[in-house]
C-alpha cells in the first residue's frame, strides 16, 4: 500500500503534465517493465506477461507448488510494482485480484522456506499459498472476516481454519498499526482529510473548515482596560471571552468569564489592566482559516481534555439507584448551559470589586 501511494505521489506531482495523459505514461511504463523483466529475472512468458492479466493461472501454478522461490518472490515485487503504476497513474483496476497474487507468491514462498528450514513438519504448499492470499487481502482491506469465509467457499475443508484465523488476523492487526488504522480503500480519503475510521461525526466534522463556521462579529478591548470594567463589557457584548488588543487590529490575547473570576478570587485590584489575566497571544492555540473542524477540535481536546473528562465523571453517579447530590455551590448549581449562568457570575463579579 505504501508502495501504491507513492506511485500516486509521484503522478500527482507532475503539474505540468495533463490528467488525461497520466494513465498512458503508466501504461507505457508498464510495458517497460514487462519488456525489461525477462532478460533481468530470467523469468519468461510467451503470450502475455505474468503480471498483466488477472493471474489465476499463476496462482494455480503456486497453489500446484511448480514454481521457484526465486520465480515467487520475482513475481511478488513485479505485481506490485505493475499495480502501482497502473493504479497510481489514475488507470482502471482494483486490488482484490492483486492482493490475491501478492498473497499467493509470498504464501508459497514461505512455504518452500518452511520446507527447507524444517523438513519434517509434513505442510503442502498449497495450504501456505492459500492462507497468504487470504492474509493478504485481509490486511489491504482490513476485512478478515471476509477473507476467512472467501478461503473456506474455496477450500471447504475445516483443518485450514485454525491457521487461516490466525494469519488473517495478525496481518490485519499489523496492517492497522502500521497504516494507522486505514485500509487500502481509505487511505487515500483520509490523506486528503477525510477519517471514515473515527466514525461518522469525525468524518463530517474533516469535511468542515474553520472559516465555515468561525464567528466574525467578534468583540474586543483595549489591553490597558481596568478588570473592574471587564464585567460590564461581558454584560454588555453577552460574551464569555473577548479579545485583547493592545494596538487596534492587533491581537494579544484573549480573556475569558473564568480569568476574571479567578482575578478576583486572587484579589487582583481593580485597576489591573485586562492584559494582565488575559491568555497570551504565544500560549493560545491557533487555528487557520483553512483548517478543518476536526483539526480544531483535537487542539482543543489536547490542551484541555482532562478536565473535561473528569467533569463528565461526576455527572454520572457510581450507583444509578442512588441520587445524585444537590450541588449547593452558587456557581454550579444552575448548570451548564443555562441561558442565566453568565449573567449570574458577571453579577458577583461586579459586586466583588464594589463591596
Amino acid at each position: 500500500m505504501r508502495v501504491l501511494y507513492r506511485a500516486d505521489d509521484l503522478f500527482d506531482g507532475w503539474r505540468g503534465v495533463p490528467a488525461a495523459l497520466k494513465p498512458a505514461i503508466g501504461g507505457a511504463l508498464l510495458g517497460l517493465v514487462a519488456l525489461a523483466y525477462p532478460s533481468l529475472t530470467g523469468v519468461r512468458w510467451e503470450r502475455v506477461p505474468h503480471v498483466f492479466n488477472v493471474g489465476y493461472d499463476v496462482i494455480e501454478q503456486s497453489l500446484a507448488s511448480e514454481l521457484s522461490l526465486m520465480i515467487l518472490l520475482t513475481l511478488f515485487v513485479l505485481k506490485m510494482l505493475a499495480t502501482s503504476l497502473t493504479l497510481g497513474s489514475g488507470g482502471s483496476g482494483g486490488v482484490f485480484a492483486p492482493s490475491l497474487f501478492m498473497g499467493a507468491m509470498l504464501g508459497g514462498a514461505f512455504a518452500l522456506v518452511a520446507e527447507s528450514l524444517f523438513p519434517s513438519v509434513p505442510a503442502p504448499a498449497g495450504a501456505y499459498a492459500l492462507v497468504g492470499m487470504a492474509a493478504m487481502f485481509a490486511a489491504c482491506a482490513h476485512a478478515p472476516i471476509t477473507a476467512i469465509i472467501i478461503l473456506f467457499e474455496l477450500t471447504g475443508d475445516y483443518r485450514i481454519m485454525l491457521p487461516l484465523m490466525l494469519t488473517t488476523v495478525v496481518a490485519t492487526l499489523a496492517a492497522r498499526k502500521m497504516l494507522g488504522g486505514e485500509s487500502i480503500y481509505s487511505l487515500k480519503l483520509a490523506r486528503r482529510g477525510g477519517q471514515l475510521s473515527r466514525g461518522r461525526d469525525a468524518a463530517l466534522l474533516a469535511g468542515v473548515s474553520v472559516s465555515e463556521i468561525m464567528a466574525h462579529d467578534v468583540a474586543s478591548v483595549p489591553s490597558d482596560v481596568p478588570i473592574g470594567e471587564l464585567g460590564e463589557h461581558f454584560r454588555r457584548r453577552r460574551k464569555t471571552g473577548l479579545l485583547v488588543h493592545g494596538q487596534p487590529g492587533v491581537l494579544a490575547g484573549v480573556v475569558t468569564l473564568s480569568d476574571l473570576e479567578k482575578a478576583l478570587e486572587r484579589g487582583d485590584p481593580a485597576t489591573a489592566a485586562a492584559g494582565s489575566i488575559a491568555t497570551q497571544l504565544e500560549d493560545l492555540e491557533i487555528v487557520n482559516p483553512d483548517d478543518t473542524m476536526g483539526t480544531a477540535l483535537a487542539r482543543m481536546a489536547a490542551r484541555g481534555g482532562r478536565p473535561t473528562a473528569r467533569r463528565r465523571a461526576r455527572r454520572q453517579p457510581a450507583n444509578p439507584r442512588r441520587r445524585a447530590p444537590r450541588r449547593r455551590h452558587p456557581r454550579l448549581s444552575a448548570g451548564v448551559g443555562t441561558p442565566g449562568r453568565s449573567e449570574r457570575r458577571l453579577g458577583r463579579l461586579g459586586q466583588g470589586w464594589t463591596r
